[in-house]
Parts: C-alpha cells; sequence; structure tokens
C-alpha cells in the first residue's frame, strides 16, 4: 500500500506491506477486494482477510482503479530474452461500492421459471431480465426471488454455469467446485457471478433466508429450495427417485413487498 502525505515527494512515499502465502493462482479465476475505511484498509483474497493496516492520511479523497499488466522495474526485475510474449492479465468483473450506514445494501435477484422443463433460473442483472423478458425463451419472469447483499468483504460471489445441451443451471459459492466444473469437460459452460451470497450463514440477521441445494442422481439436474416444507417434500421422496440434499448452498433475504419498491 502506497500513499503520499502532505509534504512528501515519490521518493520518500509512506509504504506498508503484508506477504501472505496461497495455492497456485494460475488454474482459475479468483477474488481481490479491499475494504477502505477511514480508518483501516483491510485486503482480501478469495473472501479471506489477508491484511490490514491504518489508512494513511493520503487516502483521503476519490481516487480511480487501475488494473494493468506491468512488466520490467526494479522488484520483479526488467524484461530479457525469456520473458514469455504475448501475455495476458484475464478479468472477469471489477466493482466498486459504497458502504450505506445503518441499512443493509441489498440487490433483487431475479427469479424466471420454465413451465415446460421445469427449470428455474436466477440472476441480479437488471440487463438479463429484460432480454429474458423480450426473448421467446420459455422463461417466465416470477418477481424477486431473493434479496442478495452488495457485495463486499462479508459476502461470497455465487457462480453460475449453464449447459447448453440440455438448458440447466447450476449455481456454487465453491471456488473449488467452480475451477473444477471449468476444467473437466463437464459439458457446463461458466456464466460469471449470477449474485452474491453472505458468506457467514450468521451475517443475514432478520428475514435470513438458506438456500438447501439438491442433486438428482439419475438425470444430473440441481434444485434449489428455501422452505422448510419443501425441502422436507423433497427428502421424503415425494419429488420423485433419485435426489439428495447436498446440504446448505447459501444464504441470503427473503425479499419482503417493499424491500426494493418494486
Amino acid at each position: 500500500m502506497h500513499s503520499l502525505a502532505p509534504g512528501q515527494t515519490p521518493g520518500n512515499h509512506t509504504m506498508s506491506q503484508g506477504i501472505s502465502a496461497v495455492a497456485d493462482m494460475s488454474g482459475g479465476y479468483h477474488t481481490y477486494g479491499v475494504d477502505w475505511q477511514p480508518d483501516t484498509l483491510t485486503f482480501y483474497f478469495d473472501g479471506q482477510e489477508i491484511y490490514r493496516t491504518p489508512t494513511p492520511a493520503g487516502l483521503d479523497k476519490p481516487m480511480y482503479m487501475i488494473a494493468n499488466l506491468a512488466v520490467g522495474g526494479s522488484w520483479p526485475g526488467d524484461a530479457d530474452a525469456s520473458t514469455p510474449f504475448p501475455a495476458q492479465m484475464n478479468i472477469d468483473y471489477m466493482r466498486a461500492y459504497q458502504a450505506s450506514p445503518g441499512a443493509a445494501a441489498l440487490e433483487p435477484v431475479f427469479h424466471f421459471y420454465d413451465a415446460a422443463s421445469g427449470r428455474h433460473f436466477y440472476t441480479a442483472s437488471a440487463g438479463e431480465r429484460a432480454q429474458l423478458e423480450s426473448t421467446p425463451s420459455g422463461y417466465a419472469y416470477q418477481g424477486v426471488g431473493w434479496a442478495a447483499p452488495v457485495s463486499s468483504s462479508a459476502t461470497a460471489d455465487v457462480f453460475r454455469f449453464t449447459n447448453p445441451t440440455t438448458g440447466d443451471h447450476f449455481y456454487t459459492t465453491s471456488t473449488a467446485e467452480r475451477d473444477g466444473l471449468l476444467s473437466d469437460g463437464s459439458g457446463y459452460n461458466y456464466d460469471g457471478v449470477a449474485f452474491d451470497a453472505y458468506a457467514s450463514s450468521t451475517a443475514a440477521g432478520s428475514h435470513a433466508l438458506t438456500v438447501e441445494r439438491f442433486v438428482n442422481t439419475e438425470s444430473g439436474r440441481h434444485y434449489y429450495a428455501s422452505s422448510a416444507d419443501e425441502i422436507s417434500y423433497i427428502e421424503q421422496g415425494h419429488a420423485g427417485s433419485g435426489w439428495i440434499d447436498e446440504g446448505h448452498a447459501f444464504t441470503l433475504h427473503a425479499p419482503t413487498a417493499n424491500m426494493f419498491g418494486m
């Protein structure tokens, strides 16, 4: 972390740093975050805090984000004949959020259902919602299914996959599961982050909604349920054979009628 306090020059600027050992990062996407508060800067890797430092006086004004693939310099060393070119830095998304003091920052997760196939689809993207509503895809809009927390250090990304052959969708917060599907030739295509969920099941507070994930060992399809009655119905075999409860998938909010003014 570099900063320029009043009276400092680049040659005598303020710097603080921490080192954190993580697994090989080249096998898949990872999330990197920083929570910039008036008193502290907290850095995160895949949702886990890895470094915290006091916020210096120089970081008290609006700034912009930049992501670049730097080459050379005194730290990594100058490029030479062994330096691989061309090189790539692949970024799935970049987001910036401002805290809303005293209130939980939430966004709606839109729910679609295809009655012919029984498939469900969830997205927090208003653009994706509008596209589905205007395209004869068979999916009918069901309203706001869940209230998701806005991405922060206390949340986990919910990754979505689509099987283009069957039309089935799959959701997971596990980066290991995501990377496994990216590399195992399962037939699922990675759609990116569909919405965010609470990293801890206790963080949602009131209106907490725990979603269970089921897999059908005969068809390979997945189903998500939050209703205790619905979960019990499936577990007792009334939904048909082959369904297995895979456990807690993620935690969100049960949307209320006026939560989003919709």
